[in-house]
């Protein structure tokens, strides 16, 4: 071994016993130094030559990663304290020491390593395109979670000189501790899991909690918190278990089936309310809808008479109808909801479009608003308002 060259060869220069072990002692440190900085210049340069090389997305991906979440740095250090760990024995006076200290510092920085390295996984994850249906941050966190837990015991059992058994058959007491302080910590846990695995939520949907006036897109979701990103450009930090204790909107299916559900009513003033008996220039006017004839007929059938409100919600439908962006397959009606109240008489009118955006969704529900009390006034129908919203 090259140490036992260098000792024969400086004990051959016959300069005592301790000026021997000095010397012996500074040459054996400077080689060990030399060593590992050979072995931290190699890793860094075959580190580098493969990234320069990386052709395809998920080796720059994955170069790109390790050089943010610094692992190279991290595993140079882990093989330098393997390195010194295992060349403890050159000291024959403080090699134990060594070796302790090297044992402890190899725990931490497998900690880092293995931290740095589900990152990593994270990260070449989130490129694919199943992670915004399928995030696994939280599960990479419980897996950190549990391999510093590994480490932890066994790093503690090394400082105390007892074996890890000891301080696993004292956990369950710890456990019932922990269960109480961090209640809420847990629970976000157990929600966070189960979010994740029933895919309750994706990052990039569009969500709205009524109970805690949040509503936004989803930027993040961790082990036991949601980031939340409004309209107003504010970030919401939610516990996961709120999505399990309280009711919440996900408006996914919505914005990926391309048909977004518009929902009105209008109150109208009951005396407004008037018969028509000659449905001639209505017909003349709207005769480009097939069947609108045979429509007023059977209203009139059932009802006794034909009334402009009647009328307004045979129309109002037809016309919503030849708006390109109104679903055309899907139910588009105008009908009068329960009377019980005393603003007038409810008329709801809903159909379907495909923009689901919030921006050109507000433009389509309003104009059609606007169309329907257009037709409103031509048929002579006034919108119901009070006495005291107008005074105000």
């Amino acid at each position: 071994m090259i140490f036992d060259t260098l000792h024969k060869l400086i004990s051959s220069f016959g300069l005592g016993y301790t000026l021997t072990q000095v010397i012996t002692t500074a040459v054996n440190i400077f080689v060990i130094a030399f060593i590992c900085v050979f072995l931290c210049a190699l890793i860094s340069l075959v580190a580098k030559i493969i990234a320069s090389k990386a052709k395809s997305k998920t080796m720059k991906t994955l170069a790109k990663s390790s050089k943010d979440r610094h692992f190279i740095g991290i595993l140079s250090l882990f093989f330098v304290a393997v390195t010194i760990s295992s060349l403890a024995y050159v000291f024959p006076n403080n090699g134990p020491r060594i070796i302790k200290v090297m044992s402890v510092i190899l725990i931490l920085l497998l900690m880092l390593l293995v931290n740095s390295a589900i990152n990593i996984a994270g990260d070449l994850y989130s490129t694919r395109g199943i992670a915004k249906r399928r995030p696994i941050k939280g599960l990479l966190q419980i897996v950190k979670v549990l391999v510093i837990l590994v480490l932890t015991i066994i790093l503690i059992s090394l400082l105390i000189n007892q074996s890890p058994l000891v301080l696993i058959g004292g956990i369950g007491t710890f456990t019932a501790i922990i269960s109480i302080v961090f209640k809420d910590a847990l629970l976000g846990l157990v929600a966070g899991v189960q979010i994740t695995s029933d895919n309750l939520l994706r990052i990039g949907d569009w969500v709205e909690i009524p109970s805690e006036k949040v509503e936004g897109t989803v930027q993040d979701i961790s082990l036991i918190s949601v980031k939340i990103l409004a309209f107003d450009n504010t970030l919401y930090t939610i516990p996961a278990y709120t999505f399990l204790s309280v009711p919440f909107r996900n408006w996914h299916t919505v914005l990926k089936g391309k048909a977004r559900k518009v929902v009105k009513t209008i109150p109208f003033d009951i005396n407004s309310v008037k018969k028509i008996d000659d449905i001639s220039p209505l017909l003349e006017k709207y005769g480009e809808f097939e069947g609108l004839k045979e429509a007023f007929e059977d209203r009139e059938k059932r009802s006794g008479c034909l009334t402009n409100l009647g009328v307004f919600t045979e129309l109002l439908p037809r016309l919503i109808g030849k708006d390109k962006n109104v679903l055309k397959d899907r139910l588009s009606v105008c009908q009068i909801n329960d009377t019980k109240g005393t603003a007038g008489i409810p008329v709801e009118f809903f159909f379907f479009t495909d923009l689901t955006d919030w921006e050109h969704y507000s433009m389509i529900a309003s104009a059609k608003t606007e169309l329907a009390f257009n037709l409103a006034e031509e048929l002579g129908l006034k919108p119901f308002q009070s006495v005291f919203s107008v005074n105000q």
